[in-house]
This record gives structure tokens, sequence and C-alpha cells, in this order.
């Protein structure tokens, strides 16, 4: 199999593997225009989300402490009974310019999906959810 052994209960890591090999080798088909490419440098650069978002507890993470389960639970039940953060006008300004920007380079072609509001909507819950995860009000 090209993207290597299911694991099962031996491997409890190997669904991650077998996923990040099917990432790769889709992001490497659509960079190189189909199965006849060869590699090119960028799909040889490509890191998966899962592998950058991993702790590396050996290196530059070995001090990292995840919060208690307990604690963290308090933290999400503190943010959602006080915290309701309000976008800012500056902010306003900034999501609107971003999503101008996106509408821009989309040119409304057939390569992508098309830009619409339920982006911006989009931006501004998720500017908002950090603002939550921050405990800040703005």
């Amino acid at each position: 199999d090209e993207y290597g052994e299911y694991g099962g209960e031996e491997d409890p890591d190997a669904d991650g593997r077998v996923l990040d090999a099917a990432a790769n080798h889709a992001y490497s088909q659509a960079t190189q225009g189909g199965a006849g490419g060869s590699t090119g440098a960028l799909a040889l650069h490509r890191v998966s989300l899962r592998r950058r978002m991993r702790l590396d507890l050996g290196g530059a993470d070995a001090s990292f402490a995840p919060l208690p389960h307990a604690l963290m639970r308090k933290y999400i039940a503190y943010a959602c009974a006080y915290c309701h953060p309000r976008l800012t006008p500056e902010a306003g300004e900034v999501l609107q310019a971003f999503y101008l920007e996106l509408r821009a380079r989309s040119g409304g072609g057939a390569d992508g999906p098309p830009i619409t509001p339920r982006q911006l909507e989009s931006l501004v819950r998720l500017a908002e959810a950090r603002a939550k995860v921050e405990l800040r009000e703005r």
C-alpha cells in the first residue's frame, strides 16, 4: 500500500502517519499537475499541520506543561460565562481589508471557490473566538 499499513492497536500513531502520507501525496499531485510530474521542491518542503502542531518534548517544547483537564474545563466555562468580546472598528477595518484582498485575488475564476460574505462572517467569528480564549473584551 502506498500510504503505509494500518497499524491498529499495535501502533496508535499509524493512523496519523497514513493521513500524513495521503495528504503529502495529494499535495504533490496538485502541485505537479497530475501523476506524471516529478517530485518538486515545493512538495518536499511541505510539512503537515499535524506534524507542525505536535510538541517537541525532547527539544524546544521540553518545558511545556499542559493545563490539567479540570482547570481547562473551568477556564472554558469562565470564558463562556463572563467573556463576550465585541469587534472594534479598527479590527473591523483590518478584517474588511483582508476580505477585500481575498475577493480580489479569487477574481471570480473557476480554479477556486468563490469568496462570499459568509467568509467575512467566519473571519469575524474567528476573531471573536480568539479574543474569548485570551479573555479579552475587544
